[in-house]
């Protein structure tokens, strides 16, 4: 039998429908949890539009589920056996705890398949599946992730100082090496029909399914690297920070705070405060 805490337990479910239909009877001979906790996250799964159910009250993965599992690897997903030699080599010689090495195997393969990260986009992927024991998302990144990171095979760290070419932030991290998969056509800049609000993995992968212009998607990236490291922070403020350099096709301020209010709205583990500013919040539960 698995053994899933139930905070991972939706996870789970969702990784052990893939490639196939099941049912719950099937799921609770499979797993630590009970008939009602199952049928519960089989629900959620369903209503988010990850799962569907077919004929005999089977269950198989829609696209979104699909995607986004391909697009958030962690855990077992990601473990060594799809890791290159050389970057297993580096961190084996790191001399971490097991949960230490998963934190950083992660976050590498987090960043290979995306190809580029800020900081923000990775320890929002990663810290919440693989927290190895740290309290703080920042001190997880801090102590254990980040150097580590930066010295592996095909990892180009952010330079200090430098700003990208297209003017945002210079907080970007950047593969090298071979992809760990192949994209299709469809990059994922389109959003699919999910019957309801699109599920999304990751606040890295909110950015290539939601519907944005490229000149909006570097707004929004930069504007969400900007509040993760202010800690918190409204609209307004972001907008006196960053209108002036990436104003995203916008020709007031205000309709710039409109929109971005409507995107932070979106992006997981990002909620509005009483007193309307936005924090950023990737603890586990």
């Amino acid at each position: 039998m698995s053994s899933n805490t139930l905070e991972g337990l939706g996870r789970a479910v969702l990784e052990a429908v893939e490639g196939r239909r099941t049912d719950l009877g099937t799921l609770e001979a499979e797993f630590d949890a009970s008939r009602e906790e199952l049928d519960e996250q089989l629900s959620q799964l369903v209503e988010n539009a990850l799962v569907q159910e077919v004929a005999d009250d089977e269950y198989e993965l829609t696209e979104n589920g699909e995607r986004l599992l391909s697009s958030t690897p962690v855990g077992d997903r990601d473990d060594r056996i799809d890791t290159p030699e050389d970057v297993e080599r580096a961190i084996g010689g790191f001399d971490l705890r097991p949960d230490e090495e998963g934190a950083v195997r992660s976050s590498f393969s987090f960043l290979r398949y995306w190809g580029d990260a800020t900081t923000a986009e990775i320890v929002d992927a990663t810290y919440g599946e693989e927290p190895a024991g740290y309290g703080t998302a920042d001190r997880w990144w801090n102590d254990c992730v980040a150097e580590r990171l930066a010295s592996l095979p095909d990892v180009d760290p952010p330079a200090d100082g430098a700003e990208e070419s297209d003017g945002s932030s210079g907080d970007r991290w950047r593969y090298a090496g071979e992809v760990a998969v192949e994209r299709s056509d469809r990059d994922g800049r389109e959003v699919r029909d999910a019957g309801g609000e699109a599920p999304f993995g990751s606040v890295r992968h909110a950015f290539e399914e939601l519907d944005l212009t490229d000149a909006e998607r570097t707004a929004a990236r930069t504007a969400f690297a900007t509040l993760s490291a202010r800690g918190g922070a409204t609209a307004e403020e972001l907008a006196d920070a960053l209108f002036g350099e990436h104003p995203a096709g916008y020709d007031s301020i205000d309709a710039w705070i409109d929109w971005l209010d409507g995107i932070l709205e979106e992006l997981p583990d990002v909620d509005r405060r009483e007193d309307g500013s936005w924090i950023h919040d990737p603890d586990p539960e």
